[in-house]
């Protein structure tokens, strides 16, 4: 009979682990988006700092939303901070190519270009070929004012669907422009332009 009760309470342990980590998981996630949805980031850093927190989510995943919440109150001091803390961790694979993308994508919209060249000389060491491809030819069109990849994007802009069209119209525009075919850039702008109204009236 003790033996039994034994190796039922055992499995009520292993089993009851993994389940009582979902249902905190799941409770601390609606907070965590209740934080960001109302923008209460004071609130956000409490629900971080909670034990059962830390008990229930990675350091990654702690620091990731740290990063989120910076990144949404436009706190840059803060954002170069959490992208350095998590470039301080030991990545998988996906959570590097995470960083790297984000990184490259944030630097690159506010024109930082000393830590946009730190995740573009990263992403040379990421596995996935597409990613690494994307980033070049936001890099080569963006900061080195090229238009290395014109006729690649040509190609794609041939065989793209509708939602797809305004995103390479606008690179068109941009890579005619800095090979000074201020013609072919006007017309690719006046395409992405129109395309971005139609999306704004749905």
């Amino acid at each position: 009979m003790k033996t039994e009760i034994l190796v039922a309470f055992m499995i009520l342990l292993i089993v009851g682990q993994p389940v009582a980590q979902f249902l905190l998981k799941k409770r601390y996630q609606n907070k965590i988006y209740a934080c960001f949805k109302h923008r209460d980031y004071e609130g956000l850093e409490n629900i971080l700092n909670n034990k059962m927190v830390k008990f229930t989510f990675t350091p990654f995943n702690i620091e990731y939303c740290r990063l989120n919440g910076a990144i949404m109150r436009d706190d840059r001091k803060a954002v170069n901070k959490q992208f350095d803390a998590l470039l301080d961790m030991k990545l998988n694979e996906h959570q590097k190519q995470d960083v790297c993308l984000n990184g490259f994508n944030y630097y690159l919209s506010v024109n930082d270009q000393k830590r946009t060249d730190k995740f573009y000389k990263l992403s040379k060491s990421l596995k996935n070929e597409e990613i690494k491809k994307n980033i070049d030819i936001s890099y080569n069109i963006l900061f080195e004012k090229g238009y290395t990849y014109l006729d690649d994007i040509l190609q794609l802009y041939e065989n793209c669907t509708e939602e797809e069209k305004y995103i390479n119209e606008y690179l068109l525009s941009i890579m005619y422009k800095n090979k000074g075919d201020h013609e072919r850039s006007k017309h690719f702008e006046e395409l992405a332009k129109a395309h971005e109204r139609e999306f704004a009236e749905k």
